[in-house]
């Protein structure tokens, strides 16, 4: 059964689909396909508060606490003194605002999480690639630009989707970019290559596919191939940590879902569970969104 159209585009007729309890909002969680009967959520006015300088003070702080192993209970009076004494800000040190805020934005660094992962699981893949900063080539600055700039054009003329994020790493390390790519068929711009270099970090010699595309434009790259889901929970979790360690935002191209929502059928039930709502766990054939027996393509001309 192939995935049904993304909860988006099918919510414009919630009126007629919440009639039917058999259309359920589908996720996956890294093991399994999870349904969940679709609930007409109560009309709420949402409001979105800009942040100002206090509030991008205290994220900065928090990262600076979290890279600094603060334990719990000292971490409000860490994070007032730092936001003080290294970013200058003489408002920010209210340690009841403070102590109000860490749960909130742990609240949102979770719900991060979990939309990064979601949408992991729930599309198909092909490779984990590594872009590496060169300072030969530009700035640092300009890399960050670069890379998007890139990615975006290989999405709307070539058909890429990709996921990832920026990866500073330890001090007097080079700056990284790492992702999850699809690229379809045909679509490999340059040519894979096997490259051999001595990695000063680990102190040995290493083999990797390398494009000849992004070499030159960018320097160091790697291409490590995805054959099916299974593949890349480690490379997921590789990318979260460094996602919520330094205060790095995700970087998504368009048309990747985070849920799916479909006709799920008693037969293609696993089991039922109630985790602050019912839900279902679907047996892992009830939709084909990965081709487990096809091995990306390596070798592609430009």
């Amino acid at each position: 059964m192939n995935a049904a159209a993304t909860v988006e585009r099918i919510l414009d007729y919630d009126a007629r689909i919440n009639a039917y309890a058999e259309i359920m909002k589908v996720i996956h969680d890294g093991r399994h396909f999870v349904a969940t009967p679709i609930q007409k959520a109560p009309d709420v006015t949402r409001f979105r508060r800009t942040k100002d300088g206090t509030d991008l003070n205290f994220e900065t702080a928090y990262y600076a606490a979290q890279r600094s192993k603060v334990k719990r209970d000292q971490m409000a009076a860490w994070i007032g003194k730092y936001m003080v004494d290294q970013l200058n800000d003489i408002f920010g040190y209210d340690l009841d605002w403070i102590r109000g805020q860490i749960p909130r934005f742990e609240r949102n660094l979770f719900l991060r999480r979990r939309r990064f992962r979601n949408k992991a699981y729930l599309n198909e893949w092909n490779y984990f690639v590594t872009f590496t900063y060169d300072e030969e080539k530009m700035t640092e600055e300009a890399f960050r630009a670069s890379i998007r700039r890139c990615l975006s054009n290989l999405h709307t003329r070539r058909g890429w989707k990709y996921m990832g994020v920026f990866e500073l790493g330890e001090e007097g390390e080079r700056l990284h970019f790492h992702a999850l790519v699809h690229i379809p068929d045909g679509e490999m711009p340059g040519v894979l290559h096997t490259v051999r270099r001595y990695s000063t970090k680990r102190h040995q010699w290493e083999e990797r596919l390398e494009n000849t595309f992004f070499a030159g434009r960018f320097g160091i790259n790697t291409f490590d191939p995805i054959q099916n889901r299974n593949g890349i929970k480690g490379a997921v979790e590789y990318i979260i940590k460094y996602l919520f360690k330094s205060g790095e935002k995700a970087i998504y191209s368009r048309s990747i879902p985070t849920e799916l929502v479909a006709m799920v059928q008693d037969e293609q039930i696993a089991a039922r569970l109630f985790d602050f709502c019912q839900k279902y766990v679907l047996f892992d054939d009830s939709f084909v969104l990965w081709s487990d027996d096809e091995e990306p393509e390596v070798i592609q001309t430009e």
